[in-house]
């Protein structure tokens, strides 16, 4: 069984920069949120990586516009596409976007929404505004580096620690074991 590691609030806010009242603000109108259990809230990895995608984002355009790029939908696939690469990353991998599709780079346009591309240069090419680029392979790469190891394969139980059974990935082949 594969189990993934959880994150308080005050812990996702040092690892992804994104502060607990804007953290609690985005639950509270829907945009991104953790699966809720008892208690505190708890971020999984895969969440983590949307709310770290979705800060970085904020830091270049502001919150108010960063929600307003991204709906629910597209801040759960940015985060899992940024959790893909976190996992690569933290199983010391240099898998790049060769194994994950040739998706690479997310483009941010006004207009359109987010943009998955494999190179910086398709997503700029006949915009009329700017456009926001978010390279999720790095940013992959700086969430594995901040939190550490995100998942743990395992038939006799979770490490000790905050650890929870992964929602169904489909695959083990992500894992750390």
């Amino acid at each position: 069984m594969m189990y993934e590691q959880t994150f308080s609030a005050s812990e996702a806010a040092e690892i992804t920069g994104v502060s607990t009242d804007l953290q609690r603000k985005w639950r509270q109108i829907g945009i991104l949120g953790p699966r809720q259990g008892k208690g505190w809230t708890r971020w999984g990895p895969q969440e983590l990586a949307g709310l770290m995608t979705l800060g970085k984002l904020a830091a270049v355009v502001g919150p108010t516009a960063a929600v307003q790029a991204m709906t629910e939908s597209s801040a759960i696939k940015l985060g899992m596409l940024v959790y893909f690469q976190a996992m690569a990353a933290s199983a010391g991998g240099h898998q790049s976007g060769e194994d994950l599709g040739q998706i690479r780079y997310v483009a941010l346009h006004p207009e359109r929404g987010p943009r998955l591309f494999s190179e910086p240069r398709e997503a700029v090419e006949g915009a009329t505004e700017p456009v926001v680029i978010l390279d999720t392979q790095a940013l992959g790469a700086e969430l594995a580096e901040r939190a550490g190891v995100l998942a743990f394969v395992s038939d006799a139980g979770p490490p000790p620690g905050n650890w929870r059974p992964a929602a169904s990935s489909g695959s083990k082949a992500a894992g750390v074991s």
